[in-house]
């Protein structure tokens, strides 16, 4: 049963293709931009230690403060 669930998973996973990715960072960049106003980045345990990485990279790189 649990072989199946994560047989499942790498079958979704394996659907996306590494242009769905770069439209998809297009997007949520394009989206950070067009806001003009703010944009709230938030997680809990491992996904606040990721978000927090996201804030410094669009800070350091894009100029995007947040």
């Amino acid at each position: 049963m649990i072989k199946a669930f994560f047989e499942q998973i790498q079958y979704h996973l394996d659907k996306f293709s590494q242009q769905d990715n770069l439209y998809n960072l297009r997007y949520l960049k394009d989206s950070i931009l067009d806001c003009q106003g703010r944009t709230f980045l938030f997680g809990n345990g491992g996904s606040f230690s990721i978000s927090e990485h996201i804030v410094n990279e669009l800070n350091k790189r894009c100029q995007i403060k947040f």
